[in-house]
């Protein structure tokens, strides 16, 4: 039995907590059947901006609180995705870290860091090019690289239909995106699903932003992040939609994808290079290039509703042969060494540990206040200051550091 900690980010708060994302809570299960011990660590707790930022904690109090119960834990392995973590952690413990890919590297948080203490990492990656962008903009060890395929912890359950077609997901407004590749995506996004709008889908997401006006009356935000109820979404509806990241064209694809895969629902998809390789034998029609062509594709099954059992199956071996997180546990074991206890391999997985501040104080909102008033600022000095390189670089420098001065 060996002893892991998993750091990842969320989006998702609710009940006064972050909530861990179903796409942990499997990798976290699947640690857990094989014998290990897990604690999950959700960065939003302690860090200030903890997706793409600089791992700076919201008060050196609750970083000396986060790295004794690390201390307590004793870890084995640390796996971090997005490189999101407890600043100078790897001067803390003595176990292999791990950076896991959740975005493509230029979305990792703390990138001077990595290249810092390239030496004390190891690298997962998921892309088409995550080994190379590791050694190019890293100076990565290229034996201490892995690719390790996605997965999902989603299961097929035979319950009740009651929708015709979900979307799980943000929705992302183009007033508050900078990059060209997001803003595109945010308009492809919206127009997949407006496009729609004769199926009554049901959209579950944690906000409705500005642009989505259109599409209210089929937006449900209830905040979907554990794997019983995203389960439940795919497996009561005929067909589940993937829009994945314009960030993994070609590339990648969206966990979602796999989910859908594994469950009793049919999955429609955006045409994709990385798809095609892996999912050949799938109907052509469940992928689209256009929204139109996602329109055609979705009323056509809608019309041969005959023809989903089969496809669906054909989905759920891909899944069973090729992408659970148990397999993918098994390699990350045989790459560190870690031991299993196999004499506990057939008892009920206990509960997931997860390393959660009990109450989000007042100081944290004034923090997070603060700092959405600085990145705001930030944007506009972007624009003004774009032209003129060596004003934009002082300007950098002084938020950061009235960011650090926050902390403490």
């Amino acid at each position: 039995m060996s002893k892991v900690i998993i750091f990842s980010f969320s989006p998702v708060f609710d009940e006064n907590q972050w909530k861990l994302l179903s796409y942990y809570e499997g990798i976290s299960k699947a640690f857990l059947k094989r014998g290990h011990k897990v604690l999950n660590i959700i960065t939003n707790n302690f860090i200030i901006d903890p997706w793409n930022g600089d791992n700076i904690s919201i008060s050196k109090y609750i970083a000396e609180d986060t790295l004794n119960e690390i201390h307590k834990f004793n870890p084995d392995l640390i796996i971090t995705f997005n490189n999101s973590k407890l600043e100078n952690i790897e001067k803390n413990v003595d176990c292999p870290i791990v950076i896991c890919e959740a975005d493509r590297w230029f979305y990792f948080s703390n990138k001077s860091e990595i290249k810092k203490n390239i030496n004390r990492y190891h690298f997962f990656y998921f892309t088409k090019n995550g080994k190379t962008d590791f050694i190019k903009h890293f100076g990565a060890n290229k034996n201490k690289i892995f690719y390790l395929e996605n997965a999902t912890s989603l299961k097929n359950k035979k319950i009740k239909k009651t929708t015709t077609i979900n979307f799980i997901g943000t929705l992302y407004d183009t007033e508050y995106l900078q990059k060209k590749i997001e803003i595109n995506n945010a308009k492809f996004r919206f127009d997949i699903l407006n496009k729609l709008k004769k199926f009554k889908p049901d959209i579950y997401t944690n906000n409705i932003s500005s642009m989505y006006k259109s599409l209210k009356e089929f937006i449900n935000i209830k905040k979907i992040y554990n794997t019983f109820d995203t389960e439940k979404i795919y497996n009561q509806s005929f067909i589940s939609l993937n829009i994945s990241n314009f960030q993994s064209k070609n590339i990648g694809f969206s966990w979602r994808l796999l989910d859908i895969m594994a469950t009793n629902s049919l999955l429609i998809s955006e045409k994709n290079l990385e798809i095609d390789k892996r999912f050949s034998n799938l109907s052509k029609r469940q992928f689209y290039e256009t929204p139109h062509d996602c329109y055609k594709n979705i009323q056509f099954f809608l019309n041969n509703k005959s023809s989903i059992p089969e496809l669906i199956s054909l989905q759920n071996e891909y899944i069973k042969e090729n992408y659970t997180w148990e397999d993918r546990i098994k390699k990350i074991e045989e790459i560190f060494s870690l031991k299993v206890d196999t004499t506990k391999k057939n008892r009920i997985t206990p509960h997931i540990k997860i390393l959660n501040r009990s109450k989000i104080i007042k100081f944290d909102y004034y923090v997070s206040f603060i700092v959405f008033i600085i990145k705001f600022l930030k944007r506009k000095l972007i624009i003004n200051f774009k032209n003129n390189y060596r004003e934009f670089r002082l300007i950098k420098k002084i938020i950061k550091k009235i960011k650090f001065a926050l902390t403490y």
